[in-house]
């Protein structure tokens, strides 16, 4: 069945995303991080593919959720918003209400704050107190351990604890007709990720993947929402209907 809500929406730069504008600032990021991950996550969940080339799509995944995550719970609020300022900034009229992003937003934090599997290695504070994981942890430390390559000491030492956990398991190397493939890197790359025992490996995969809903959700309302304030600056065709306003097509 069509999707009903299938449309072109039509707009200039500048006119809905002013760059002096610090809340179309915002929506821009939001925006430009949910289309990656919308790749990442594309590839990430392909039926065929090895084991190497799912881990490095979800680890991309993961990595994009925890660049997100940053936007939507800023470290810096007087470089990116929070969520309290920038719905402040949408008219008491906007579509999505400002309640209904408000909701969205507070799930998918809610969700960063899970404690991860009972069993998991306890991780050590910036207090020195020790506790066990969050999501939230797991994502900025799979960001790191992605995007690095034990340049640092930290780094260094995650490498030789992932080589000295796989010391004894048969690994090799592998040249086939138009490619080769380093297996002891994948076998070490995979503990880098997982740092911890393997059968926790699919809880924290499922709940990244169950975090990209409640997340898409939002930036969905918030795009909307902006639109929605600026709808005399953007026009709309449906399939088969003459070219409006977005004002127009929404009577008023």
């Amino acid at each position: 069945m069509p999707n009903p809500l299938r449309a072109r929406y039509y707009f200039r730069h500048g006119d809905v995303h002013h760059a002096d504008d610090r809340m179309a600032r915002y929506v821009m990021r939001l925006s430009i991080a949910l289309g990656d991950l919308r790749i990442a996550a594309r590839y990430a969940t392909r039926a065929r593919q090895n084991r190497a080339e799912r881990l490095y799509f979800v680890r991309l995944m993961a990595s994009h959720v925890r660049e997100l995550v940053l936007i939507m719970d800023p470290p810096n609020r007087q470089v990116v918003p929070p969520i309290d300022e920038f719905l402040r900034a949408l008219p008491r009229d906007t579509s999505p209400t400002r309640s209904e992003i408000r909701q969205s937003h507070a799930r998918a934090l809610k969700m960063l704050e899970q404690t991860m599997a009972e069993g998991r290695p306890l991780i050590e504070t910036r207090d020195g107190d020790e506790r066990r994981p969050k999501l939230r942890d797991d994502l900025k430390e799979i960001r790191n351990r992605f995007l690095h390559y034990g340049h640092d000491r930290p780094g260094d030492r995650a490498v030789q604890a992932a080589m000295e956990a796989l010391e004894g398991q048969r690994t090799g190397y592998v040249i086939r007709e138009h490619t080769m493939r380093a297996l002891y890197a994948d076998d070490v790359g995979f503990t880098l990720t997982h740092p911890f025992p393997a059968e926790f490996a699919e809880d924290m995969h499922g709940r990244v993947v169950e975090l990209l809903e409640p997340v898409s959700l939002f930036i969905h309302q918030v795009e909307a929402a902006w639109l929605h304030k600026h709808r005399d600056h953007v026009d709309v065709r449906l399939a088969g209907r003459e070219r409006k306003t977005l004002r127009e097509m929404l009577g008023g």
